[in-house]
């Protein structure tokens, strides 16, 4: 057992300077102990061998001459149970620290734990390990603060690496911990995260979890525990911002009621401290706002513009024309040009430090240095020095960190699309920092301008609603013999997308005619760990497999001639959930496709598509079954070509309306566009 004990005391102490003494009655020497590990051998035939060992034991450490010499020396002493009272007073040092046995051996598991702990594989490789040490530190009753604090820890990373079944199984161990350790590491939060990443759909008592998690956060800071309080942040932020809350199921909390979802992040103390970073009553520390610098550009001298292609999608080369033909160059840095940390969608811890090191550099300078997260703002930083006005394409990591490293006087405009209008970035900009934020929608700005402003607050910045640019010229092409019986879906690998309507779509059709078709263009479904998003497409796989479907779906797979995979059908449909100002749908019925819009159901209520297809209101539909009335009302060849030709000229109005280049140079440009002629629309 000496033996034993000893070398787990040289793992639990393994890199550090520490050394050890092992004095025992064992009639022989012990073999194998680790150098850091000597032994006083107190084996038979010496003075006391008649005492029971642990008084024997004590005895030595006042008559065994190397004993005593290593006793005196000593900062920690283990003795057997019940002994310890008689070696305190054998002791000459008042703060000599004396544990029994038993005790000395739980502590030396506890350390062993809280190693593993913290040293365990990352990522999904490790995942499986990982949750049977977190089992096996959950199970025990002897737990440190330190341990107790290395299970938070670990927890967070088994979350990271999309560990979700294992923390579900691991709930009720988790309960072991008391209430106020479980609520000190953001448990309840992080359990609801994993919870709501198997498909369990939002609860009551999420609200309480995420508030419990951004208000321990405000403990950690105070108590000087930033990296704690970083990764409390950013469990209370992914679970309000969790994505089956908001972006792809049928219904969208965010939208119903953002003030609602926001509430548990601004009634914390860390939501009220980080509102105070990025909206700040006054002026920036280095000068007014830019709309106040910004000079108009001189003969000679037009203003550099960046724009940041950002991380959610490629639409930002409309813009990008739109500036060029404006004679205009602007810097595109595209999101792999900065680096894996700007392309996330959703909040880390490393993007939470960052953002709290340029908010608040008193408070966050002692946050351990994360070199690669520095490099990766230097190369943004360098991109946008000297800009004049920098466009930000998505509110993402690139705009968040654009709103404090883009020079004080650049002008800065930030589009918002419907998808990173669900997601966490719009509370970390600097808004007062931002000229305008441009939006694709109405119904995408009743849901933002709550995000930016509480309840009786005036917005910090403009919003501006404008349509997406289509670049029409390129569509206006024949199209193909039969493309009448052909359904083009643009863009469809997504749940959000809902190609299951589609492929129903399809199944009403062909119940009565076997010549239609459905062409499925763009990328596939990308792996998901997220159980919804695995269960549906298992469910879509399933359908498609289907003998009566499978030889009617074309799969087109992704094409940079989306006009050429255009050309070949006559119908195209949108068939998401929901949709912000969707491209995909309208570049088709610019190409001469007659549209099938779904009233996509989480802005039904406030009539999202109906709203953005007024003008040709026939074009929404409820249902599979009045898609497919639709789509047969002009299989006739004469009725599909009126139809094409009717849908053509409505597409066209829609484009130009709202869109035109003078619109995105007006906001983008701002002062600098000032005297300036504005160039013909589209």
């Amino acid at each position: 057992m000496a033996a034993h004990v000893a070398h787990q005391w040289a793992l639990a102490t393994a890199g550090e300077p520490a050394r050890a003494h092992i004095v025992h009655t064992g009639r022989r020497a012990l073999r194998g102990l680790p150098s850091t590990v000597k032994q006083v051998h107190l084996g038979p035939g010496i003075a006391g061998g008649d005492l029971e060992t642990g008084r024997r034991l004590v005895a030595a450490l006042r008559g065994n001459p190397t004993a005593a010499k290593v006793f005196a020396r000593a900062a920690e002493v283990v003795v057997p149970a019940g002994k310890a009272g008689q070696v305190r007073r054998l002791s000459r040092q008042p703060d000599l620290e004396i544990l029994e046995w038993t005790a000395f051996v739980d502590d030396l598991a506890d350390v062993r734990r809280r190693q593993l702990l913290r040293t365990h594989q990352a990522g999904a490789q490790g995942r499986a390990g990982l949750a049977v040490l977190l089992e096996e530190a959950l199970a025990v009753t002897h737990r440190s603060p330190a341990t107790v604090e290395a299970i938070g820890r670990a927890a967070a990373d088994l979350l990271a690496s999309s560990g979700y079944r294992e923390l579900s199984t691991q709930a009720p161990f988790f309960a072991r911990l008391s209430e106020a350790d479980q609520r000190a590491n953001g448990l309840p939060a992080l359990l609801r995260i994993a919870q709501l990443s198997l498909g369990s759909g939002p609860e009551p008592g999420d609200v309480d979890a995420a508030r419990s998690a951004f208000d321990a956060a405000m403990d950690r800071v105070d108590g000087g525990d930033l990296s704690g309080a970083v990764r409390l942040v950013t469990l209370g932020l992914r679970l309000v911002f969790h994505s089956e809350l908001h972006a792809d199921g049928p219904r969208s909390l965010i939208v119903e009621d953002a003030t609602a979802v926001l509430a548990p992040w601004r009634e914390s103390c860390f939501g009220r401290y980080a509102a105070s970073l990025t909206r700040p009553q006054t002026p920036p520390p280095h000068g007014p706002g830019p709309a106040e610098t910004a000079e108009p550009a001189g003969p000679g001298r037009p203003p550099r513009v960046v724009v940041l292609a950002g991380a959610y999608g490629s639409f930002f080369q409309p813009v990008v024309d739109v500036l060029t033909a404006a004679g205009l160059e602007p810097d595109v840095v595209l999101a792999d040009d900065l680096g894996p940390m700007l392309k996330r969608r959703d909040p880390t811890e490393q993007i939470v430090g960052e953002w709290l090191r340029l908010a608040d550099p008193p408070r966050w300078c002692g946050l351990p240095e994360d070199r690669g997260a520095r490099r990766q703002l230097d190369v943004l930083a360098a991109r946008l020095a000297d800009a004049d006005v920098v466009f930000a394409d998505w509110c993402d990591p690139g705009a968040l960190f654009a709103s404090h490293l883009a020079p004080e006087s650049a002008r800065l405009v930030v589009r918002m699309h419907r998808v990173d209008a669900t997601k966490a970035w719009a509370q970390f900009v600097r808004w007062p920092r931002v000229a305008a934020v441009l939006l694709v929608s109405e119904h995408v700005r009743a849901f933002v301008a709550p995000q930016l402003a509480s309840p009786g607050e005036p917005l910090p910045t403009p919003l501006v609603v404008v349509n997406n640019i289509i670049d029409v010229e390129r569509y206006r092409r024949p199209k193909h013999p039969g493309a009448e019986r052909a359904i083009a879906m643009v863009g469809w690998g997504r749940r959000v997308k809902d190609p299951i309507f589609a492929v129903e779509t399809l199944r009403e059709l062909l119940a009565d005619d076997p010549t239609w078709r459905l062409h499925l263009i763009g990328r596939d479904f990308a792996d998901s760990a997220l159980v919804p998003v695995a269960d549906y497409l298992e469910r879509f796989r399933a359908l498609t497999a289907d003998p009566t479907l499978r030889d009617a779906i074309v799969w087109v797979g992704f094409t940079q001639r989306l006009e050429e995979a255009l050309d070949a059908c006559g119908f195209a449909l949108s068939t998401s959930v929901v949709e912000g100002w969707p491209v995909g749908v309208v570049e088709a019925a610019v190409s001469g496709c007659v549209p099938v819009i779904r009233d996509w159901p989480q802005v039904a209520a406030v009539d999202g598509a109906r709203t953005i297809y007024a003008a040709t209101p026939d074009w929404v539909v409820s249902s599979p079954r009045e898609a497919a009335a639709r789509i047969r009302a002009y299989a006739d060849p004469s009725s599909w070509a009126a139809e094409s030709a009717r849908s053509r000229a409505a597409a066209d109005a829609l484009s130009s309306a709202g869109a035109t280049a003078g619109d995105y140079l007006d906001v983008i440009l701002g002062p600098w566009r000032v005297g300036e002629p504005a160039p013909p629309t589209d």
